[in-house]
């Protein structure tokens, strides 16, 4: 999960269906989980501090229904 959001990350993150089609799951849900991967992991690496501040970004957030 790390790889895939560092792959995406210069360019302000996976597209939603990416993110679908890869983990089965809502992109809220991968921010979810990838935050929670990354406070489990060392603290020293500088991509993992940076991924700590990613959050969903208002044109890629889910639409409500």
């Amino acid at each position: 999960m790390i790889d895939f959001a560092r792959t995406w990350a210069s360019f302000g993150g996976p597209p939603n269906d990416a993110i679908l089609i890869r983990f089965g799951m809502s992109p809220t849900r991968f921010t979810v989980r990838l935050r929670e991967i990354v406070a489990e992991t060392d603290r020293s690496n500088d991509f993992i501090g940076a991924l700590r501040k990613v959050g969903p970004q208002p044109d890629r957030a889910e639409p409500i229904d």
